[in-house]
């Protein structure tokens, strides 16, 4: 194999690779944060693979702190690389291989243990043939990325979802609540398992067509799918960074939902407009939509999943409060 297109093995953990290649480098928890943007505790998270690493935008964010190569994760080329050092790999494959390095402090934690022989042999190896790609000149760069691989899929997604939005690609005809329904469902799952790609075809249908059956039977059920499209296309534009987009479609969402009548699809809506004004810096307003949406009586129920929600929405001011360092509230 060459060592330029070498493929990540079966079973690697992408967060045993950020934390080694991070003690490689003597950054702190804190210090890799600052460089990703996240917080030293949801590095942490990453790297314990408490929270997954998976995300395509997230591995490339990592991938260009730690100066790692992209294909060490699986993913195709950056599209304009910048210089990069991967002197430090060595000392990467040393702290996963649990021996000593002058560069690395402190011992593995107890998961790497768990990882069979099998598997830690395969993922040394790669890094070994990565690291020796990246110190050679004689290796040619690898073929640059195409409009259909990875590289280009949240583009081609956000394209085709602005497209829907904006109704230049209308959906399916006659579709029912009941396939509308199903379709949501399926595109739930497509996201959470980031299949983007999947999303990348079905997401689009399910506005237009959503739009469609909403203007052919204007009921509270059609309202209901239509946010939730919504609602999930929000989500979709703040993972891709897109805030513009992102801040049509929560719009689009909070104003469908409030006409639905149903509290958790107004409450996730209030939560994604939260997310996005976070993002913007806009702390105190990010604040305030949170708490106000979680003092809704509708969140006052019975039902388990509007005690959750609105555990959510006090979560989501939590962290607001703490990325702008405001300990009291």
């Amino acid at each position: 194999m060459h060592p330029a297109r070498a493929e990540p093995p079966a079973g690697y953990r992408p967060g045993q690779i950020v934390r080694a290649a991070r003690k490689a480098l003597a950054l702190s928890l804190a210090e890799l944060g600052k460089r990703t943007g996240y917080s030293a505790a949801q590095v942490s998270r990453y790297e314990r693979g408490v929270t997954p690493l998976t995300d395509i935008a997230v591995l490339r964010r990592f991938a260009a702190a730690l100066s790692i190569p992209p294909h060490v994760f699986g993913l195709a080329p950056s599209p304009a690389p910048g210089p990069q050092r991967h002197g430090h790999l060595s000392a990467v494959t040393t702290a996963l291989s649990g021996g000593a390095s002058s560069t690395v402090t402190g011992r593995p934690g107890p998961e790497d243990g768990e990882e069979g022989e099998v598997r830690r042999r395969q993922l040394l190896a790669n890094l070994a043939l990565t690291a020796a790609g990246a110190i050679t000149a004689q290796v040619p760069d690898p073929p640059p990325a195409t409009a259909s691989g990875e590289a280009g899929l949240g583009d081609l997604l956000i394209s085709r979802v602005r497209d829907a939005m904006l109704g230049l690609t209308p959906g399916p005809s006659g579709v029912s609540p009941g396939e509308l329904r199903t379709g949501l469902a399926s595109a739930l799952a497509d996201f959470h398992h980031c299949r983007y790609r999947r999303l990348a075809s079905r997401l689009p249908r399910l506005i237009g067509a959503g739009h469609l059956l909403a203007a052919d039977a204007d009921t509270a059920e059609t309202g209901v799918l239509l946010a939730g499209i919504y609602t999930l296309t929000t989500r979709m534009l703040i993972k891709l960074d897109d805030q513009q987009l992102g801040w049509m479609a929560a719009d689009r969402a909070k104003v469908i939902a409030s006409g639905s009548g149903d509290p958790l699809l107004q409450a996730e809506a209030a939560r994604n407009l939260a997310v996005l004004a976070r993002k913007a810096g806009w702390h105190e307003q990010a604040a305030s939509i949170a708490l106000t949406a979680a003092a809704s009586p509708g969140l006052r129920g019975a039902d388990p999943r509007l005690a959750a929600e609105r555990g959510l929405l006090i979560q989501s001011a939590a962290y607001t409060a703490a990325r702008c360092g405001d300990r009291a509230s």
